[in-house]
């Protein structure tokens, strides 16, 4: 399993798909599925724009998937 180190991914910054999928080491469909599960969160300024992933929602996500 590859290593997700919180530092790569950036709280200010909002990610499209690919780029997310890159960081998280998934590939873009998950990103997706997931998405359109509402398991990850995203937002869409139209809707009929692209989903975008900002940053510090997807740290909380992460947060709450991280086993202890």
């Amino acid at each position: 399993m590859k290593d997700i180190r919180p530092g790569l991914l950036e709280s200010d910054r909002v990610y499209s798909a690919r780029s997310l999928a890159k960081v998280l080491h998934v590939s873009v469909r998950t990103i997706y599925n997931l998405a359109s599960r509402r398991e990850l969160p995203f937002v869409k300024i139209t809707p009929e724009s692209d989903m975008r992933f900002p940053g510090w929602q997807i740290k909380q996500w992460l947060d709450t998937k991280i086993e202890k």
